[in-house]
C-alpha cells in the first residue's frame, strides 16, 4: 500500500470514528448557534445606535493611520492669519482690501476663486471695487443658509449673480467632528426677512461643489441627481450618504451629503498668508488652481475638529478646499469620491463571518493557549483587512462589531466546552484516567475474575468437610450449621455481585459514547463502584 492510500484509509477511519462525528456535530451546532445568536445581538445593539460613538471613534482612527499622500498642487488656500492683523492688515477686512486680493489672484489667472468670508453687509470702503470683482464670473461668493433653529441665514451680497453664490454651512456630527460634507441643500423653513440663503424654494450648493465644477472642463456631462439616480460628474458617481452609513444610524440625510475622504497629509493644500499675497510673494503659484480665500487664525474662531485634528485646529477654508479637491481627484484621477460602505445586510454577512471564525478558532481537540493565541493573531488580521479595505480602497468596514463577535463567540463557546465544566481540569490527565478506569473495569469483569471466585467457594467447601471429620457428634451440627450459614452468605453475595460487575463492564462501555460532559459526571462515581467491587472481592465480610 502506497503512502497515498494509508493516508487516505487513516483519514476515513479518523471521520468515520462514530464518536469523532457526534462531537463534532455537537460543537459545529454549539458554534451556529453562537455566532448566529451574538451575530443578531451585536446588529441590534448597533441598530438603535449604541455602538455609534465607538463606531465613528474606531473609523477616526483608522483614518488617521492612512499612507500619506501628496500634496494637491491644483488648489490654493490665502488664509487671514494672526500675523496679518499684526502686519497692519485690519480686521475685520474691509472691501477694499478684500477686493484687492481677489483682483491679485485674477490678474495671476487663477480659474476659480471661493470666498469663505461672508460679504453681506458693506464694510469699510472699497464696495463699488468689490463688485467689480464678482462680475468677473470665475468667483463663488459663500452665505450662510439658514436652518430650523431661528438662524435666518446669511445673504450673499445683493449685486452678485445667483449662479455665484453657494452656501458654507458644515454638518458636524454629535461629536463635533466634521466627517460629512453637503453639497446641494434647502433651507427648511422660510423667514420674514427672505433671501436667497433662507428661501425652501431654493436649490443650493455649495461653495466647494461649485469651485469643483468650475474647476473642471466645461465640457463634462454633470448629472443633477434625483431620488433614484445619484450625482454625476463625468463617470464619476457621487453616491448620497445614507442613514444607516458605515457606522451611523438614524443620520439625518434630508440633504446631499457625502462622507469626506480627507487627503492624508499634514498639508493638504498649500497655504500662503494675505501678506504673501499682497506683497506678490507667490504670483507664481496662482496660475490655473482653484483658490480658496478665508479666516486660518485660530483667534478667528472659524476651526473645526476632523479625524486627523481633534483639537479643533483645522481651518473651515481648508475643510472646504478639501472637499473640492475630492470631487477634482475624483473625476480627474480616479481617486476614490468618498468613503464608500456596505449596505446593512451586507455588514450582517460579514460580521456573522466573523462570528463564525471565533467559533472555529475554538476547535474540541486544541490546546485552550493555542485557541486564545489564535483569536489574537485573528483580531490583528481583522485590523489589517479594515485598514487595507479603507486605506486602498476607501471602504468603511465594521471593524468594531467584527471584534466584539470574534472574540465574544471564542469566549462562549471556550467557556461552555471546557472553562465551564472544570477549569482546573488537566484534559491529558483526564483521558489518561479515563484510560485507567477502563482497563480497571475490564480487569474485574473478564472470566478469571469469576475463576477466582469459583476457587475460593470451593475452598470453603472444602473447609467445611474437613472441618466435619474433626467435630465431636454434639459439636458437628452446631458448627455444621454456622457452615453452612456461612456458605449460603457467601453463595448469595457471590450471586449479587457477578451481575454488579457485569453492569459494571457495560456501563464503562456505555460512558465511551457520551459527551465530554457526561463523561466528567460519570467518572469519578464509575471509579468508586469499581473501588467497591474490588473491595468486596478482597473481603466479602466489608
Amino acid at each position: 500500500m502506497n503512502l497515498t492510500s494509508r493516508l487516505k484509509s487513516r483519514i476515513n477511519a479518523f471521520l468515520s470514528n462514530p464518536q469523532l462525528s457526534q462531537g463534532m456535530s455537537k460543537w459545529s451546532s454549539k458554534v451556529l448557534i453562537v455566532s448566529v445568536g451574538l451575530t443578531i445581538t451585536i446588529s441590534g445593539v448597533r441598530q438603535i445606535g449604541l455602538l455609534q460613538s465607538w463606531e465613528l471613534h474606531a473609523f477616526d482612527w483608522l483614518v488617521s493611520l492612512r499612507l500619506p499622500e501628496k500634496q494637491d498642487h491644483r488648489l490654493l488656500v490665502v488664509g487671514f492669519t494672526d500675523d496679518d492683523i499684526n502686519n497692519k492688515i485690519p480686521y475685520p477686512l474691509s472691501d477694499e482690501k478684500l477686493a484687492e486680493v481677489i483682483t491679485i489672484l485674477q490678474d495671476n489667472n487663477a480659474r476659480v476663486i471661493g470666498l469663505d468670508i461672508f460679504r453681506d453687509i458693506k464694510i469699510g470702503k472699497g464696495r463699488p471695487e468689490l463688485n467689480k470683482a464678482f462680475e468677473n464670473g470665475n468667483v463663488i461668493v459663500g452665505c450662510g443658509m439658514s436652518d430650523a433653529k431661528k438662524d435666518q441665514g446669511i445673504a450673499p451680497p445683493s449685486s452678485i449673480d445667483p449662479a455665484q453664490v453657494g452656501f458654507l454651512n458644515v454638518r458636524p456630527d454629535h461629536d463635533d467632528i466634521i466627517r460629512r460634507a453637503l453639497l446641494i441643500s434647502s433651507p427648511p423653513i422660510s423667514y420674514a426677512q427672505k433671501h436667497l440663503c433662507n428661501d425652501p424654494q431654493q436649490k443650493l450648493q455649495s461653495v466647494p461643489f461649485l469651485v469643483a465644477q468650475y474647476y473642471l472642463p466645461e465640457n463634462i456631462n454633470i448629472t443633477v441627481p434625483t431620488n433614484n439616480t445619484p450625482l454625476k460628474i463625468g463617470k464619476t458617481e457621487f453616491k448620497r450618504l445614507k442613514s444607516n452609513a458605515g457606522g451611523y444610524r438614524n443620520l439625518d440625510t434630508n440633504d446631499y451629503q457625502i462622507l469626506i475622504n480627507y487627503r492624508s497629509n499634514p498639508e493638504p493644500i498649500e497655504i500662503v498668508s494675505f501678506s504673501q499675497l499682497l506683497n506678490h510673494q507667490v504670483d507664481a503659484k496662482i496660475k490655473d488652481r482653484a483658490v480658496f480665500i478665508g479666516y486660518t487664525g485660530t483667534s478667528f474662531k472659524d476651526t473645526f475638529p476632523t479625524p486627523y485634528t481633534k483639537n479643533a485646529i483645522t481651518p473651515g477654508v481648508l475643510i472646504h478646499a478639501q472637499v473640492a479637491s475630492q470631487i477634482i481627484s475624483a473625476v480627474e484621477n480616479g481617486r476614490s469620491s468618498q468613503i464608500l460602505y456596505w449596505d446593512e445586510w451586507q455588514d450582517c454577512l460579514w460580521i456573522l463571518g466573523w462570528a463564525l471564525v471565533g467559533g472555529l478558532l475554538t476547535w474540541r481537540r486544541s490546546p485552550t493557549w493555542l485557541v486564545i493565541t489564535s483569536v489574537v493573531i485573528t483580531m490583528g488580521g481583522l485590523f489589517a483587512v479594515c485598514w487595507v479595505g479603507l486605506n486602498s480602497f476607501a471602504y468603511w468596514l465594521p471593524m468594531l462589531p467584527s471584534f466584539f463577535v470574534l472574540v465574544g463567540t471564542s469566549v462562549i463557546v471556550l467557556w461552555s466546552e471546557r472553562i465551564r465544566i472544570a477549569p482546573e481540569i488537566d484534559w491529558d490527565s483526564v483521558r489518561e484516567e479515563e484510560s485507567k478506569k477502563k482497563e480497571q473495569s475490564e480487569r474485574i469483569a473478564r472470566s478469571e475474575f469469576f475463576q477466582q471466585l469459583q476457587e475460593k467457594a470451593n475452598q470453603l467447601q472444602q473447609q467445611l468437610i474437613y472441618e466435619k471429620h474433626d467435630l465431636t457428634q454434639d459439636s458437628y451440627y452446631h458448627k455444621n450449621y454456622e457452615l453452612s450459614n456461612e456458605l449460603s452468605t457467601f453463595d448469595n453475595w457471590l450471586e449479587e455481585l457477578a451481575p454488579k460487575a457485569k453492569q459494571m463492564r457495560q456501563d464503562w462501555e456505555n460512558m465511551l459514547t457520551q459527551s465530554l460532559a457526561q463523561k466528567k459526571e460519570s467518572i469519578r462515581a464509575l471509579a468508586k463502584r469499581s473501588q467497591y467491587l474490588l473491595n468486596r472481592y478482597e473481603d466479602p465480610n466489608k
